[in-house]
């Protein structure tokens, strides 16, 4: 069982990578993205035999002065537009012409707890304003991303209740286990557990190993959606730590063919288990040397 789509329905961008929880922890030592992948991107955005989804991840698109053009031409291409951001942009309030979908990342509800894992003070307030902004001024979707990890664990339900409050829909998911903030081996089912205690209709969950309980959450790395970094290197989301291919001279489309084939690959020692229809192989940034989801139960940790 898997998915083969011609093309990427979801296609990610990283406009650079200052991101200090996921990438590059200060501004001056980020890299911006490669001027010939962008133009790339663009060429293929211009060219492409169907309408797609434009995610802009990965850094901070707003500190990226091609902004305002990549959004420009994926409307006039009639593609629809995300950009996840953290508010890295300062006291500034940046542009929402030509945006179909925010996402703004929140680590805690808790101030502290939020500028200590992001590494940046006072940032808590700017996310917090920012998404005060969101709510009277902007029309279009409202997504607040919460990566779970073991120091916000517990705050599951309190990141739903400010969503409601706030017209916001959360998206969860584990942090990848490379990261220094990942749960821990043991502390997994218990979030697993207490994850699908919530009203999962109402929350976009992006954590394929909930299928093993009954909620199916394939990844959609390499089947629907891929991810180009600032040096074109291909890979199934922002968050998996190495590039399988990388955009060249050929485009997109052979990108994405190469892709689809090292996503299969990954998945090859998990394809043969009864429940692989389920969880989909799980989540490609926690498979192990030996292609297992490091967190599957059904895994032996570490083969």
């Amino acid at each position: 069982m898997d998915i083969r789509v011609s093309q990427p329905f979801i296609l990610a961008l990283a406009l650079n990578n200052y991101d200090p929880f996921f990438g590059a922890e200060k501004k001056n030592g980020s890299k911006d993205l490669d001027e010939q992948v962008y133009l790339q991107v663009l060429d293929y955005m211009k060219t492409a035999s169907q309408r797609s989804v434009l995610v802009l991840a990965g850094g901070e698109p707003f500190l990226d002065p091609r902004l305002k053009e990549i959004l420009s031409v994926a409307n006039d291409c009639g593609w629809s537009t995300s950009v996840d951001t953290w508010a890295g942009f300062g006291e500034q309030t940046p542009s929402l012409n030509q945006i179909h979908q925010m996402r703004l990342r929140l680590l805690s509800l808790n101030p502290e707890k939020h500028d200590e894992l992001l590494g940046e003070k006072g940032n808590h307030r700017r996310v917090l304003a920012y998404g005060e902004r969101l709510t009277k001024d902007f029309l279009g979707e409202k997504i607040l991303v919460f990566p779970i990890c073991r120091d916000n664990k517990d705050e599951m339900a309190s990141i739903l209740g400010w969503c409601h409050e706030h017209n916001f829909r959360p998206n969860m998911f584990t942090v990848p286990r490379q990261h220094k903030h990942a749960l821990l081996l043991e502390e997994y089912p218990k979030v697993i557990q207490e994850m699908c205690a919530l009203p999962l209709q109402e929350i976009i969950i992006d954590t394929p190993l909930l299928g093993l309980s009954g909620w199916p959450n394939l990844c959609s790395g390499g089947r629907l959606a891929m991810f180009i970094d600032v040096d074109g290197g291909v890979k199934p989301c922002p968050y998996f730590s190495y590039p399988l291919c990388h955009l060249d001279g050929d485009g997109i489309a052979k990108a994405w063919s190469c892709l689809q084939r090292e996503v299969a690959r990954l998945n090859a020692s998990c394809s043969s288990c009864l429940q692989f229809a389920s969880c989909g192989g799980g989540c490609l940034a926690n498979k192990t040397e030996s292609g297992k989801e490091y967190y599957c139960p059904y895994n032996e940790v570490g083969k």
